[in-house]
Order: C-alpha cells, then sequence, then structure tokens
C-alpha cells in the first residue's frame, strides 16, 4: 500500500473523530436551571392611634379653677351611710349539684384470649373469624365481660348477659360502649354497664372498664325481655 492511501485514511478517522466528539458534546450539555427567589418579608407592625395635642382628650375631667380648689379642700364630707340604711346584697342562689358518675373499675388482666383457647371453646373459636367485624367485637367482648364480672362477684355466677337492655350499645373506633346493660346470675339480673376495647387482631382484649350495678326490679323484666333461665316456661 503506498503513502497516500495511508495519508487520507488517517485523515478520514480524524474527521470522523472530530465529528463523533462534536456529537456527543452536543447531547451532554445540562439544560439550564431556572432558578425561582423566595424572599422573606417581615410583618406590618400595627399602627399605633396618635391623638392631637390640640384636640381635647375623650372623657377627660375638666380643670379646675384655684377658686374651685379652695372651695372644695374646705367643704365637709358627707358622713358614710349607716348600717341599717345599707341595701341588702342579694345572695346566689346555690347551684344543685349533679349526681357524679360510677366510678369505674379498670381491669389490669383479660380473660377472652385464654378462654377461647379451651378445647371446650373450640366451636366458638372456629365461628369468630366468620362474624363481620362488630359482630366479632360484641361476641368478645361478651366472653371478656361475663369472666369479669365472674371474677368481681365471687357469689354470683353470671350466666347470660344482655348488653343492650336498657340502653343500646356502641361501638365507635374499634371499642364497644354499653351504657345500661344486664346480666344474670342465680335467676335474677343486674345492671351492669362497661367498654371494651378488642386488640388489632380481634381475638383478645386489651381495655376493659365496668361498674357493676344493683339488682334489676322483676317488674322491669318482661318490658325488657329478661328471662330468669333459658327456655323458662314461668
Amino acid at each position: 500500500m503506498g503513502v497516500a492511501p495511508i495519508i487520507s485514511l488517517v485523515a478520514h478517522c480524524g474527521v470522523l473523530i472530530l465529528v463523533f466528539m462534536l456529537w456527543r458534546s452536543d447531547h451532554l450539555q445540562a439544560p439550564p436551571i431556572n432558578v425561582i427567589e423566595v424572599q422573606l418579608v417581615a410583618p406590618r407592625p400595627a399602627a399605633t392611634p396618635v391623638t392631637p395635642m390640640d384636640e381635647p382628650v375623650p372623657n377627660a375631667e375638666p380643670r379646675m379653677s384655684p377658686e374651685d380648689m379652695a372651695a372644695a379642700s374646705t367643704a365637709t364630707p358627707a358622713p358614710p351611710p349607716s348600717p341599717d340604711s345599707a341595701p341588702a346584697t342579694p345572695t346566689a342562689a346555690a347551684t344543685p349539684m349533679e349526681p357524679a358518675a360510677p366510678a369505674m373499675l379498670e381491669a389490669t388482666e383479660f380473660y377472652a384470649s385464654d378462654l377461647l383457647r379451651r378445647p371446650e371453646n373450640a366451636q366458638v373459636r372456629e365461628t369468630l373469624p366468620l362474624l363481620a367485624p362488630d359482630e366479632r367485637i360484641v361476641q368478645l367482648c361478651n366472653i371478656e365481660a361475663l369472666e369479669q364480672i365472674r371474677i368481681a362477684n365471687a357469689g354470683r355466677f353470671p350466666d347470660s348477659l344482655d348488653t343492650s337492655a336498657f340502653e343500646e350499645t356502641e361501638i365507635s373506633n374499634g371499642k364497644l360502649s354499653a351504657p345500661l346493660g344486664a346480666y344474670r346470675a342465680a335467676r335474677k339480673w343486674f345492671y351492669v354497664t362497661f367498654e371494651c376495647t378488642p386488640g388489632p387482631d380481634l381475638e383478645s382484649v386489651v381495655e376493659f372498664t365496668f361498674d357493676l350495678g344493683d339488682e334489676v326490679p322483676r317488674e322491669l323484666w318482661e318490658e325488657h325481655e329478661l328471662i330468669p333461665e333459658d327456655f323458662d316456661d314461668d
């Protein structure tokens, strides 16, 4: 191969390399960045009202002349009113005190989860996950309430619970409130109030407060569908 073809080849390669470098530099150029300048503005101070010196100040007392001041200093002050003539000050009526709310007992131990693990409660344990969340909360809290009542009252064994016997229960944010229900023990009914918060798994209880009331009068049983025992014929 002669010298001329080699020189021509080298020249063409140099041109190609130069074109490639120019193409790369054009594509690698970063786009311009638009910068937004932010300025902090101090709050405007409140305007202070100025009273003109040549205008009278409202509600200002008029100036007294020297003669008026001398007469006022020599005037005899009026005697203070006697106690008999003083008007009687009305006393404020006493505000009647509202009865205090019952003190709620706060449970420190919870039993629903352990009760569900027992072999005799296997059917209940298998059924709970099939219920709707609200119904599951009701059933779980009923189990906890019956056990809490049994432990709190050693002489009474509760065998039935009606959480909405006198006031409807409410479930809010996963917490069940029973303002006034009733539980049955020894064929009698007693008032009960409680609040129950299940755990996120709906298989245990994490908070429980309650108050046990007096016996429900028998004349209220029929009205609130409270029976002395299941399948009673009386």
